[in-house]
C-alpha cells in the first residue's frame, strides 16, 4: 500500500549520567507534598554556589543534613538541579547547625532565639543530649516543662525516623516505600522488620515478595524458614491473580514454589498454616486466597438470586413488539428485548456489526417507557463514554456508581446500602473480573434486573476469572446472541476482518488506499517499529486527517522486547513529542500517558489514558478527560507513557485509528482473541503492521487460555468440597 511504502530510521536514545553522592545542608525548603516530594536548597560540601535539589526527600527541615544519592540535571525551566534516587538524613553536628535546625519550625514555638538558649546551655551535642537525657532541657532559661516535653517528644521522634529510613534504605527499600512501611509499623518498624520481614509482602503496597526476601536473606533468616514459604505461597497466588486465576491446584502451587527456591514439603506445610490464620481457603484441591474465594461464592450467590424469573408488567410485551417494529430489529435483537422483561438476569452477546449497540438503545427506550429507573455502566471510563454516546443517556463507570469514599477505603453502595434501579446495564462485560463484580452484585437489589452486554470472543478480565464465559456456561442467565451482520457494517473492512479471524481466517487489507483496513507485512522487529513511527506520525494523519497523538493508538500484545510497548513509547515519544518540555521520569509536557491502577482518592481507573498538560515543582498535571490530575514523584509509578499499550489495556475502549504490531517475539502470547480485540477496538481505520507467520499463529490459536475459577460450577450448583 503506497501510504506505508517509505520507512523512518529509529530514534538515538539520549546519553544519561550515572549515580554520584551529595552531601550538604538544607538552606532553604522551596516545596514540600504530603507525600513527601521536595525541592531543597543545599550549601553542598565541595560545591561553591547552593545546589538545587530535589526528589522523594520526605519532611525534611532547615538546617537537617541530608546525603543524597543521585545525578545532576538541567531543567529547562529551573536550571541545573540535582535529582535523588536516595536521602539519608544525618543530624546536624555543628553549633549552628543545631540552631538552625531546632528553630527551623520543627516545633511550634521554638525560634531562633530559644534555639540558641538550648545549644548554649546544652553545646553542640544537644540533639544527642535531649534523645538520651530526659531531664536535659531543665535547666534552659526560660523554657517550659511543656514546651520542653514537645521538644524532647519531636526530637526523638524525628531521630527514630531517620534510623528508621536509613535502616530501610539500607536495605535496597527506596525512599517512598520506605515512609509507607514507616507509616504503616511507626517505631515497631525495625523490630517488625527484622523478626518477620515478609510481613512486608502482606501489609505494605508496593513491597513483593521478592524485596522483603532479599531483605530476610540480608537478616540472615535462612531459605527453609517456615515464614519465607508462608510468603511464597501467598506471592504465588497473588501473580497466579495477576495471570487471571482465582486459585491454583495444589500441585500446580508446589511447583511454581520450586521457581522460588522453596522445598515442596516445607511449602505444603505452609498451606495449612495459612489456612488457619485466614489467608487462604483449601477446596479439594484448589488453594485460593481469602479474598477471591468469598468473592467468588458472594457473586455466585448473587447471580443465582438474579436469574430468578420475573413477571411483566400488563401490556409490557406489546410495548417491545411495537418498538422492535419501529427501530426494524431483527428476530434475535427481539428477542433480547423480551427477555429483559422476563428473566432478572440476561446476557446480550455478540461480534462487532451484529446490533448490540441497537438492542441496547431500545431496551433502554423500553424500560425507561414502563417507568424503570434504568441505571448504565461499563467497568471503564471510555466504555461508558461510549455507552452513553451510544444511548443517549448518562453513564458512569461501576467505580462511580458504586460511590467509593476514599477516607474509609470502600464503596458506599453495598447490601446494607444497596443502589436504587430497576435494570442495571453493564457494558463491556467482558472486561468484568470476579472482585469488581462482586462488589457490583453486592449493591444490586435481589429485585432489579441485570443485562450484562459483551463479546464473549474477546480477551477476558485483566484481573482474576472469567466472569462473563462462566455466566454464560452456567445457563443460569438467559443468553441471547446476535450473529447476523447488518448491511452498512458488512460494508466495513474492520468488521469484515474480526469476523474472519474469529472464523479462523487469514485477514486481508481494503481493496483500496482509503479503506479501513490495512495488512502491512514486515518480518523484521527493527523494521516494525521503523515503519510503526513512520504510519503513526505522518503518513496516517496525511493520507486519513487523523491527529498522530489524539486519534492513533499502537497496540501491542507485548510490554518488554524489542518490538514491546516500552520500545514503541520510547521512539514514538521522540517521534511525536520530541521538545516536550521535561519533567520527573520519563514525562515530557504533551505525552499521552495512562494510569496502570485503580486511584480511588484521585478517582482515576486502571486504563484511563491523559495528556500531561504542564509539570511545576516535580509535579506532573495530567488532563484526564476533561480534568486536572496531579501526580507527584512518589506517584508517578502508576502513570505510563500510552502512545502505545497492550492490547489487554486497551480493552472498553475504542479509538479513530489503531495500528496493531505483531511479531514472532510475541509468540507465547498470540492468540485469536489477543488479534479480534485488537481489531476491534478501531472505528475508523485498523493498520496491523507485523509478521505474517505471527499473524498466522494468532488466528490459528483458538480459544482463551485456561482460567482456574469455580463461578461456573457455583453457578450450576455442583457441590464444591471443602
Amino acid at each position: 500500500m503506497l501510504v506505508f511504502d517509505v520507512l523512518a530510521s529509529g530514534p538515538q536514545m539520549p546519553n544519561v549520567s550515572g549515580d554520584t553522592t551529595l552531601e550538604g545542608v538544607v538552606e532553604d525548603v522551596v516545596y514540600q507534598s504530603p507525600d513527601g516530594f521536595a525541592v531543597v536548597r543545599m550549601s553542598a560540601d565541595g560545591e561553591s554556589e547552593p545546589v538545587t535539589a530535589t526528589g522523594s526527600l520526605g519532611s525534611v527541615r532547615v538546617g537537617e543534613r541530608l546525603r543524597l544519592a543521585g545525578r545532576f540535571s538541567s531543567h529547562p525551566r529551573y536550571g541545573p538541579q540535582f535529582q535523588a534516587r536516595s536521602a539519608t538524613l544525618v543530624p546536624p553536628t555543628s553549633a549552628e547547625g543545631v540552631v538552625r535546625y531546632l528553630g527551623s519550625g520543627l516545633i511550634k514555638g521554638v525560634r531562633e532565639r530559644t534555639a540558641k538558649k538550648i545549644v548554649d546551655s546544652l553545646g553542640p551535642e544537644a540533639l544527642e543530649r535531649i534523645c538520651e537525657e530526659p531531664d536535659a532541657l531543665q535547666g534552659v532559661p526560660g523554657l517550659g516543662h511543656k514546651r520542653a516535653g514537645e521538644i524532647v517528644r519531636l526530637v526523638r521522634s524525628r531521630r527514630d525516623e531517620a534510623d528508621v529510613l536509613s535502616f530501610l534504605q539500607g536495605h535496597d527499600v527506596g525512599p517512598a516505600i520506605a515512609r509507607r512501611i514507616l507509616k504503616r509499623f511507626g517505631s515497631d518498624t525495625v523490630r517488625v522488620v527484622r523478626s518477620d520481614p515478609y510481613r512486608l509482602a502482606e501489609e505494605v503496597r508496593g513491597v513483593g515478595f521478592l524485596r522483603a526476601d532479599r531483605i530476610a536473606r540480608a537478616l540472615g533468616i535462612p531459605p527453609g524458614d517456615p515464614r519465607r514459604a508462608a510468603a511464597a505461597v501467598l506471592h504465588l497466588l497473588t501473580k497466579g491473580a495477576d495471570d487471571g486465576h482465582c486459585f491454583l491446584p495444589c500441585e500446580e502451587l508446589l511447583q511454581r514454589s520450586a521457581t522460588l527456591e522453596v522445598d515442596r514439603d516445607v511449602a505444603r506445610d505452609a498451606i495449612p498454616a495459612l489456612a488457619e490464620r485466614g489467608h487462604v481457603v483449601v477446596e479439594d484441591e484448589a488453594i485460593f486466597a481469602i479474598g477471591l474465594h468469598q468473592a467468588e461464592r458472594r457473586l455466585a450467590a448473587s447471580l443465582r438470586a438474579l436469574a430468578a424469573p420475573r413477571r411483566p408488567l400488563p401490556d409490557a410485551a406489546e410495548r417491545a413488539g411495537r418498538i422492535a417494529g419501529e427501530l426494524g430489529l431483527s428476530p434475535a435483537q427481539a428477542r433480547a428485548l423480551h427477555s429483559t422483561l422476563e428473566a432478572g438476569l440476561v446476557v446480550l452477546t455478540g461480534g462487532p456489526g451484529t446490533g448490540k449497540t441497537t438492542t441496547l438503545r431500545a431496551v433502554v427506550r423500553l424500560h425507561e417507557a414502563l417507568g424503570h429507573k434504568v441505571l448504565l455502566s461499563a467497568p471503564t471510563g471510555r466504555a461508558a463514554k461510549r455507552m452513553s454516546e451510544a444511548t443517549g443517556r448518562p453513564a458512569l463507570t461501576i467505580h462511580r456508581l458504586l460511590e467509593w469514599i476514599p477516607a474509609e477505603g470502600t464503596f458506599r453502595r453495598n447490601r446494607e446500602t444497596p443502589l436504587d434501579g430497576d435494570l442495571f446495564v453493564v457494558d463491556e462485560a467482558s472486561m468484568l473480573d470476579v472482585s469488581l463484580a462482586d462488589q457490583l452484585l453486592d449493591a444490586i437489589p435481589p429485585s432489579a434486573s441485570v443485562l450484562l452486554v459483551g463479546d464473549v470472543d474477546q480477551l477476558p478480565s485483566v484481573g482474576p476469572g472469567r466472569v462473563l464465559g462462566d455466566v454464560i456456561a452456567s445457563g443460569v442467565a438467559r443468553v441471547v446472541s446476535l450473529s447476523e451482520i447488518f448491511r452498512q457494517a458488512a460494508l466495513s473492512g474492520i468488521v469484515q476482518n474480526a469476523h474472519r479471524v474469529d472464523r479462523g481466517e487469514m485477514i486481508v487489507s481494503s481493496p483500496d488506499a482509503q479503506g479501513d483496513f490495512h495488512y502491512v507485512r514486515v518480518e523484521e522487529p527493527a523494521r516494525i517499529v521503523r515503519l510503526i513511527a513512520e504510519a503513526t506520525a505522518s503518513r496516517i494523519p496525511r493520507a486519513f486527517g487523523l491527529h498522530p497523538v489524539a486519534d492513533v493508538q499502537v497496540l501491542c500484545p507485548m510490554i518488554r522486547g524489542d518490538v514491546g510497548v516500552e520500545r514503541l513509547n520510547e521512539v514514538l515519544q521522540n517521534e511525536l513529542n520530541p521538545r516536550g518540555e521535561a519533567g520527573p521520569g520519563v514525562f515530557r509536557v504533551g505525552d499521552k500517558v495512562m494510569q496502570l491502577r485503580n486511584d480511588y482518592d484521585r478517582d482515576v481507573f486502571n486504563g484511563d489514558l491523559g495528556m500531561v498538560r504542564r509539570v511545576a515543582a516535580g509535579e506532573v498535571f495530567v488532563d484526564v478527560d476533561g480534568r486536572e490530575v496531579i501526580y507527584e514523584v512518589d506517584d508517578l509509578a502508576d502513570l505510563t507513557l500510552a502512545y502505545a499499550c497492550t492490547i489487554h489495556k486497551a480493552q472498553g475502549s475504542e479509538f479513530p485509528a489503531t495500528v496493531i504490531a505483531l511479531s514472532t517475539q510475541h509468540y507465547v502470547l498470540l492468540g485469536r482473541n489477543l488479534l479480534y480485540t485488537a481489531i476491534t477496538r478501531a472505528r475508523r481505520l485498523c493498520v496491523v503492521i507485523g509478521s505474517s507467520r505471527a499473524v498466522r499463529r494468532a488466528i490459528s490459536q483458538e480459544g482463551t487460555r485456561l482460567r482456574y475459577t469455580r463461578l461456573d460450577e457455583r453457578l450450576a450448583g455442583v457441590r464444591v468440597r471443602r
